[in-house]
């Protein structure tokens, strides 16, 4: 199983990296290995704790939605 590294902010202040399993693409689905991530001012904001969009309720936050990467596996109902 291939395993990757991403970082998670617990709470305001409290960001960790952890090394977590990467399961397989779903039939629908495809992964991408990322190969660079982009930190904007709004997820800034969530690690300082001045913003509501980090959905600390719903357990860790993950920062980072500007992302560039290679498709590694594609499942098998995905058209190419």
């Amino acid at each position: 199983m291939l395993k990757a590294k991403i970082s998670f902010i617990n709470k305001p202040g409290d960001l960790v990296v952890r090394e977590v399993e990467v399961p397989d693409p779903a039939p629908d689905q495809v992964l991408i290995k990322v190969k660079v991530a982009g930190i904007c001012g709004s997820d800034l904001e969530c690690y300082e704790g001045k913003s509501a969009e980090g959905r600390f309720d719903l357990g860790p936050y993950t920062m980072g939605h500007e992302w560039s990467g290679q498709v590694i596996k594609i499942g098998k109902c995905v058209k190419i």
